[in-house]
């Protein structure tokens, strides 16, 4: 009988010692540079002892409120270091086991930081609704205890979870707000880290003077104070933006910067983001061998990492590249892949799986497959999709026109397209969807006809004729 005390208080002191472990490690990793390359070094030569006592503290959290102690603990010791290192489905039991173990012994503090690391944790596997739940369950809860660090940070994380439900007003505000809290205490680190958030707030709201310029700042801070993956997340990002500007030298040297970062920290996540972008930058300017190497390197690291929406990514621009190598039935096979790895698609990506298919399906003669997926396409597109798919899906709509034949209506809403005044006609990705349109468009058509067809189609109103479009497919 008497062992049993002196075994679980050993068991205590082992669970406390690889927790002090994480603990240490943490606030290495936050102090940037070299020390960051240690922690994680220290982290993987404890990985597996501290998997298997974070374990036991989760097997014993209903015992006692200590062992609970140790379960939430374990949960946020190194949120930095567990994004890197561990899958986010792994990560996300660790945080929820954490969760309960906190409620249990009404820890609001603790509580409040596992709800935010839950709610990025949501938002890295694209499950957004479960990301602005806890986001939202974390603000009152900062607002309480009257910590500013945590209410920054709160803050900070709501803007997160609202910007992925498009509600990008408020997300701007709590970003806002956040910053003031930052600057006022002092922390650099969370300033350039809100910084980051607002330059892509910026990208989506196709800002891109306003993104430039807080990324610009938030890549000097983050070098300022050593901040090796938030400075390598700041690059992508800038990378991405440059792509869109079609300077695509300019976005190489950011990404290649970014990816260098990634690989040294071992973030396998942020590795396939960046060769996401460098494949996307090799696309636009036809270098389609490297780009087609590019996302092929990035899918293998998205699934390893376990980011399956990097994945469908992957795959969607697999689909792009072959497409326009004119390898139709690799293309097809990327396309459908992209669409069975999502059980439940709901992103505006799904517009534009389904109209490329379409014309697939036309050119390889399934016309069974074509009306259905067009019809799909557009119906994706008034779901979940912004102004910027919807002209994107047109162009694609006029490709198909065209080669069924009635290249005059295409030539109609090319004209509708190029007139509009979003700021997305301006931007690579929209330009490439005109291009081709046109050029096929153009071919099938005298100039005097394109140009009178065009002409008529400024007057057109957009989801008019897409609503126009889908009746006419619904009514066959």
């Amino acid at each position: 009988m008497e062992q049993a005390p002196r075994l679980r208080a050993a068991q205590y002191r082992l669970a406390q010692y690889y927790l002090e472990q994480l603990q240490a490690a943490e606030r290495a990793y936050q102090l940037g540079g070299e020390s960051a390359v240690q922690a994680l070094s220290l982290f993987d030569l404890e990985r597996e002892q501290v998997q298997l006592w974070h374990a036991w503290s989760v097997a014993h959290a209903g015992q006692d409120e200590k062992a609970s102690a140790l379960c939430s603990a374990y949960a946020g010791a190194c949120p930095d270091i567990y994004k890197l290192r561990l899958l986010p489905q792994d990560y996300l039991r660790w945080l929820e086991a954490g969760l309960i173990a906190a409620r249990r012994f009404s820890d609001r503090r603790v509580e409040l930081m596992l709800l935010l690391d839950l709610t990025e944790t949501h938002m890295r596997v694209a499950e957004y609704e479960r990301a602005v739940e806890y986001a939202g369950q974390a603000l009152p809860i900062a607002r309480l205890i009257h910590d500013e660090p945590l209410l920054a940070l709160s803050l900070n994380t709501y803007g997160n979870a609202l910007r992925s439900q498009r509600q990008y007003e408020e997300a701007q505000k709590c970003y806002e707000e956040s910053l003031l809290l930052y600057e006022k205490i002092g922390d650099r680190r969370g300033m350039a880290e809100v910084l980051n958030n607002l330059g892509v707030l910026a990208i989506y709201t196709r800002k891109n003077d306003a993104a430039q310029l807080y990324l610009e700042q938030c890549l000097t801070l983050n070098r300022e104070i050593g901040n090796q993956e938030g400075a390598a997340t700041c690059l992508n990002n800038l990378g991405y933006l440059a792509n869109r500007l079609e300077q695509y030298r300019t976005a190489g040297d950011y990404l290649e910067q970014a990816l260098a970062l990634f690989r040294v920290l071992g973030d396998i996540a942020g590795t396939a983001m960046a060769l996401t972008n460098l494949g996307l930058a090799a696309y636009y300017q036809d270098a389609y061998a490297l780009a087609k190497n590019y996302l092929e390197q990035s899918l293998d690291a998205a699934h390893t990492a376990g980011i399956l929406e990097r994945e469908i990514l992957c795959l969607y621009r697999l689909g792009e590249v072959t497409m326009t190598q004119g390898d139709l039935i690799s293309a097809q096979a990327y396309f459908e892949q992209s669409l069975t790895r999502d059980p439940e698609p709901s992103s505006s990506l799904l517009a534009d799986i389904l109209s490329n298919l379409a014309i697939i399906y036309q050119q390889l003669h399934r016309d069974d497959r074509v009306r259905p997926a067009l019809r799909e396409a557009l119906e994706a597109a008034f779901r979940f999709a912004g102004e910027n798919d919807k002209l994107n899906v047109l162009c694609r709509a006029a490709r198909l026109w065209v080669l069924q034949g009635k290249p005059l209506q295409a030539a109609t809403w090319l004209g509708l397209v190029e007139n509009q005044a979003h700021p997305a006609i301006k931007m690579a990705e929209i330009k490439r969807s005109i291009r081709l349109a046109r050029a096929e468009c153009e071919a099938a058509l005298s100039p005097e006809q394109f140009a009178s067809a065009w002409e008529a189609g400024k007057c057109l109103n957009l989801d008019a004729v897409l609503a126009e479009i889908l009746g006419e497919l619904q009514d066959i």
